[in-house]
């Protein structure tokens, strides 16, 4: 099987609006902006999307050269800033604000792109963001490290090997999971809680459900654990395989998931049995891999990856 490379620079996102081939890329983000305006280019480069997340009304969508872009429901777009240096790895919308990831950041910006804050791991590129209840924010990035930024700040470096490349939170637990093919459940002061090995591949995407851990791996399996307190979980509730390739975008809600693969695949997959079904993305000559999808109302995002043109 051809492994993915992981972060996927040239991923194009399950979506209806533009892939545009422009290297141009986007200027410095901390170019003259400040706190309360960050620096906008008189032009957003057309680049491809990479990352995406459901709004109350619509969408934000993450760019491969660090750009974000509001659509409306109809896919109009809105507001329109440049977040990153590089791709967007993240999007997730917390309390009407959008925090994102990319290159060695996590920022968090109001819904005009005015930015409240920049935290960053120095020296590193983070692939994945999540956020706990009481705002910890904790990223996986290369070289396996796993660390919670700002305030309570930790840093377990080495833990996924190569790299980690999924972070999930839930319920003030913390899972992570990347190139070594494990997950390990964190607390919020970096103390390891447990650790499993979920595939002899690499662990590509993690989800907190009701139900459970869901899990992605490059194989293109998915997973769903109930992880107890006080160790590891035996075995999977249930592990199905969507395809030959890897998973590279997952979202859920408390009863169904949809999942992208590398090769451009969208499943949903019922919570409780892991029962799937291919979602018809309709004809296309060169599918491009998925690699986010969206979570927040699951027709909409299906409904979505239903209009990606040919």
């Amino acid at each position: 099987m051809r492994r993915i490379v992981w972060p996927l620079a040239v991923a194009a996102v399950a979506l209806w609006l533009w892939v545009g081939t422009d290297a141009e890329r986007p200027p410095d983000p901390e170019a003259g902006a400040t706190d309360a305006a960050p620096a906008i280019p008189p032009r957003l480069p057309a680049e491809r999307p990479v990352a995406l997340t459901a709004l109350p009304a619509g969408y934000a969508v993450g760019g491969q050269g660090g750009g974000i872009t509001l659509l409306d429901a109809d896919g109009r777009p809105g507001a329109r800033w440049v977040a990153h240096g590089g791709p967007v790895r993240r999007i997730l919308h917390v309390e009407g604000d959008l925090i994102t990831a990319g290159d060695g950041s996590v920022a968090r910006w109001g819904p005009d792109g005015a930015r409240r804050w920049r935290l960053r791991l120095p020296e590193h590129e983070v692939n994945d963001v999540a956020v706990l209840a009481d705002g910890a924010v904790i990223v996986a990035a290369d070289r396996g490290s796993v660390a919670r930024l700002g305030d309570g700040a930790w840093h377990a470096r080495g833990t996924h090997g190569r790299s980690a490349f999924a972070v999930a939170a839930a319920s003030g637990r913390v899972a992570s999971g990347g190139a070594d093919g494990t997950v390990v459940i964190w607390r919020p002061d970096g103390a390891l809680a447990s650790r499993w090995r979920v595939t002899t591949g690499w662990v590509t995407a993690l989800a907190w459900t009701p139900s459970g851990l869901l899990v992605g791996d490059s194989d293109g399996r998915l997973s769903r654990w109930s992880v107890p307190e006080g160790g590891p979980p035996a075995a999977p509730d249930w592990r199905v395989t969507l395809a030959p390739e890897a998973v590279v975008g997952l979202a859920a809600d408390d009863d169904r998931a949809v999942v992208g693969t590398e090769a451009g695949s969208a499943f949903r997959v019922a919570l409780v049995d892991g029962r799937a079904t291919a979602i018809d993305l309709g004809p296309r000559d060169d599918p491009a891999p998925l690699s986010a999808v969206s979570a927040g109302a699951l027709m909409t995002a299906e409904q979505a990856l239903r209009r990606l043109p040919p």
